[in-house]
């Protein structure tokens, strides 16, 4: 995992009056790899926005302490609703494939009853 997180901070595009974007050009790479690198590459890059949010809420907290929370509560409530519509995504795609199997085991059942059936004839 740290690996990852080193290669995304060294793939972000950080210079000083630029707008950063922590994927940088990854989130088009992010495709060529398999599902468990795609799942580190996105906590790599999660990581690296809770960062940056800690820093802002540092500076901010210097000017005033209530926009630091208020901050501080946006980031939480934004992972927490990262983290909610994957398990949703994931429970969305668990039920398809339960479906899908539970058809395919229907048609076995069927085809074995109806050779069981040819055999008998």
């Amino acid at each position: 995992m740290l690996q990852l997180q080193v290669m995304v901070a060294q793939q972000a595009d950080i210079k000083p009056g630029k707008l950063w974007n922590p994927l940088g050009k990854l989130h088009t790479e992010l495709l060529c790899f398999d599902a468990q690198a795609q799942v580190d590459m996105a906590d790599a890059a999660l990581w690296l926005y809770g960062i940056a949010f800690e820093e802002l809420q540092r500076h901010i907290a210097v000017e005033c302490r209530e926009h630091a929370q208020v901050l501080a509560c946006l980031w939480e409530h934004s992972s927490c609703l990262t983290e909610l519509r994957c398990a949703v995504q994931y429970e969305g795609l668990l039920a398809q494939s339960r479906q899908g199997f539970d058809s395919l085991a229907d048609q076995r059942t069927y085809l074995k009853g109806q050779i069981r059936y040819k055999a008998g004839a």
